[in-house]
């Protein structure tokens, strides 16, 4: 296959919520055409619940072999490392005045600051996942909470049971910043439209600086909640 080959790994069945979309995989990357990157351990988890169809049993097998690596993949610097706190619903700043940018969930560790990212795939995955275990006995309503709860992001409070290691390997695009590495963190409040003196709109940002880089990251949580995560975290 060549560097710029897709290769048709599997699609999924018409009830599957990813229905009749192609599974593929191109420069190390699984993805849902039309829904983005997805983990391999998570292909499993589809698989097992029969909904995908895949294009041969050789296939299945490989990406089987390539979630199991993932799990039993080293740790760098040990495997004590605990996860003390998170900040959600962050977006990191990028492009001029930092106009774009992407949902983040930040997990503050005794050793890292990881960002993961929100993707639409994860997203779909959860709501399925919510919506499987909903109890039978209120099933509107279970299945109702699950969506809002995948859409919304409360569910991010499962970073904090979740290892360091396998939330940074949960989207392609996630990574993570050494403590060791921050000089610096502070907080502003950024005006968005104001009348006067009057200010109607702002953003709340946590920067973080390191060595020869600066993060800027927009606090949909607030200030406040970010401010008691990095004192629980020691980073103030």
């Amino acid at each position: 296959m060549g560097a710029t080959d897709i290769l048709h790994v599997a699609t999924f069945s018409p009830h599957s919520i990813y229905q009749n979309q192609r599974l593929t995989f191109l420069n190390d990357v699984f993805v849902i055409e039309g829904s983005g990157e997805v983990d391999a351990r998570h292909i499993v988890e589809f698989d097992s619940k029969g909904e995908l169809v895949w294009q041969s049993a050789e296939l299945r097998g490989w990406v089987y072999e390539y979630a199991s690596s993932l799990d039993v993949a080293p740790v760098q610097g040990g495997t004590d490392e605990q996860v003390q706190s998170i900040i959600p619903d962050a977006t990191l700043e990028f492009g001029l005045q930092g106009l774009l940018g992407k949902r983040h969930t930040l997990i503050l560790t005794d050793r890292r600051v990881i960002f993961a990212r929100k993707t639409k795939a994860g997203m779909k995955q959860r709501v399925a996942d919510a919506r499987e275990s909903a109890n039978s006995g209120s099933e509107f309503l279970d299945q109702l909470g699950a969506h809002l709860d995948a859409f919304l992001g409360w569910d991010e409070e499962r970073y904090l049971t979740m290892s360091p290691e396998h939330a940074l390997a949960e989207a392609t695009g996630n990574f993570a910043v050494e403590r060791s590495e921050i000089t610096k963190t502070s907080f502003k409040t950024r005006r968005l439209r104001a009348e006067g003196n009057v200010v109607f709109d702002t953003d709340d940002l946590l920067v973080i600086k390191t060595h020869g880089k600066k993060y800027k990251i927009r606090l949909g949580s607030g200030k406040h909640q970010a401010k008691r995560a990095l004192k629980v975290a020691g980073l103030r």
